[in-house]
């Protein structure tokens, strides 16, 4: 578990900065065993063993960081794939991948045929692509008295990791038994099921690298074969499109798929990743129970796996791991989409903002949940991933007054932190919400590296500040 962790990476951080590098390089070893699904962790071992001149070391945790990335469909995939060229030109691997996925810049054909994740969103698409949530309210939000809320850690330290699979399903299906006076049409239907499940079983134990079998046994397996639904799409074929309602999870076994998204700042649809096998998708819908933020096509000739609902809750249930898996890919994913795609770090390089991510803290609350009361020193910076919230004032007598709706990509707080003044107004949920928090520190010393930041930030406070006194005034008798 995580917090078993910690104590032990401390040590391991010590090591190295006393120059002991190769007890360091040890540490990060066992501690990657234990830990294969955290890329900050694999990069932080790469980091130590390339000023270590441990080359070897270093250009094996920067590929599997690549392998991770690809795996979640994100675009950081290609900048570490190009970090490990400096240190390996020749990396086979690496340029391998760079051919299939960067073709504007490493050669090769992109003619769809491709595993993994294409190049990132261009530099063009500085709007934020909105999530689609719930509609806006109208009129003033109740929300609770809460004097403190809880924070929790961050993603990267709150979340375990699975073990390798123990075992696999290469052994022979269960044959149901049947009675000796079932008539032919029950027989067939038998038949075809465990057909069905000799199939699923076979096209499982042929991905060599699945973050979600990983965390399930034998028997987990088998319910995944029994339970899951082949689905099989041409290529161009849609698996389902941006708002739909999303009552299942998709485990890509052949081929390759394509995640696509509206813009409509661009007015045009752009691709977002691909996602090769063995990587999952659909948590978003699971996970948040909002609708679907993207379309999904097929890149190829593609075979899935879909995993419903209440097959996902029964393994949740009964594998912490997977629950675990699912919610790291989740976080993920919202927060490197934010990262990618607001103006609001745009100033920053692919390095700083993966060191960004683990400042910030991924908070999930319910509907009607204060977040940020009137009258209080604001305690950091906060970004909504998903949800809707509400900002309201309170009168002298009691009457909250709607001042806006804030939803995905939105900031919140900035005003109080750049005057340093009580927040003039309050921020409560209207749905069920995930945001991010940076603390107050974290916010200070991100703008003294980034003044430009800061300048962003002011225009959208004057911006707001404006709109807020206009409502404000228009509504005084």
């Amino acid at each position: 578990m995580a917090s078993e962790r910690d104590p032990r990476l401390e040590d391991v951080r010590e090591l190295a900065a006393r120059g002991r590098v190769q007890q360091a390089l040890t540490g990060y070893r066992e501690l990657c065993e234990a830990d294969p699904y955290d890329p900050d962790l694999w990069l932080e071992r790469a980091a130590v063993a390339e000023a270590a001149g441990r080359i070897d070391d270093a250009t094996r945790s920067l590929f599997h960081v690549v392998d991770l990335y690809a795996q979640a469909g994100m675009g950081e995939a290609i900048e570490i794939a190009e970090r490990l060229l400096v240190l390996d030109p020749a990396h086979r691997g690496a340029l391998q991948f760079l051919r299939a996925h960067a073709p504007g810049r490493w050669g090769g054909d992109d003619d769809g045929d491709g595993d993994g994740v294409p190049e990132p969103i261009p530099d063009a698409m500085d709007d934020i692509i909105p999530l689609v949530v719930p509609g806006n309210p109208s009129g003033a939000v109740a929300v609770p008295i809460a004097d403190s809320i809880p924070m929790p850690m961050a993603a990267s330290d709150s979340m375990a990791l699975p073990q390798p699979r123990p075992g696999t399903l290469s052994g022979p299906v269960a044959q149901p038994q049947v009675s000796g006076d079932s008539d032919r049409v029950t027989q067939r239907a038998v038949r075809s099921r465990t057909d069905r499940q000799r199939a699923v079983a076979g096209l499982l134990v042929r991905l060599e690298r699945c973050p979600l079998l990983d965390a399930l046994d034998d028997k987990g397996l088998l319910l995944l074969s029994e339970t899951g639904h082949l689905r099989h799409v041409d290529r161009g074929g849609v698996v389902f499109r941006q708002g739909d309602k999303g009552d299942s999870l998709f485990l890509v076994l052949e081929g390759s798929i394509d995640i696509e998204r509206y813009h409509p700042v661009l007015d045009t649809v752009v691709r977002l990743s691909s996602l090769p096998p063995g990587a999952f998708f659909g948590e978003h819908a699971l996970v948040a129970g909002v609708p679907r933020s993207a379309t999904v096509r097929a890149r190829r000739p593609t075979t899935l796996l879909e995993i419903g609902r209440d097959t996902v809750r029964t393994l949740s249930r009964r594998y912490e791991a997977l629950l675990l898996t699912l919610m790291r890919f989740f976080r993920a994913r919202l927060v490197g989409a934010l990262m990618a795609t607001s103006p609001l770090f745009h100033p920053f390089s692919a390095e700083e903002r993966r060191a960004l991510v683990g400042r910030f803290r991924v908070r999930e609350l319910p509907a009607q949940e204060i977040v940020m009361r009137q009258g209080r020193l604001g305690d950091g910076l906060y970004v909504v991933l998903i949800g809707t919230l509400i900002v309201f004032v309170t009168d002298a007598g009691g009457r909250a007054r709607k001042l806006g709706v804030l939803g995905p990509g939105d900031v919140f707080g900035e005003m109080s932190l750049i005057h340093d003044e009580p927040v003039m107004a309050s921020v409560g949920t209207h749905t069920r919400a995930w945001i991010l928090r940076l603390p107050r520190q974290d916010f200070e010393a991100m703008v003294a590296a980034h003044p430009e930041v800061l300048e962003r930030l002011a225009d959208i406070a004057s911006v707001r500040d404006a709109q807020n006194q206009g409502i404000l005034n228009s509504r005084r008798p």
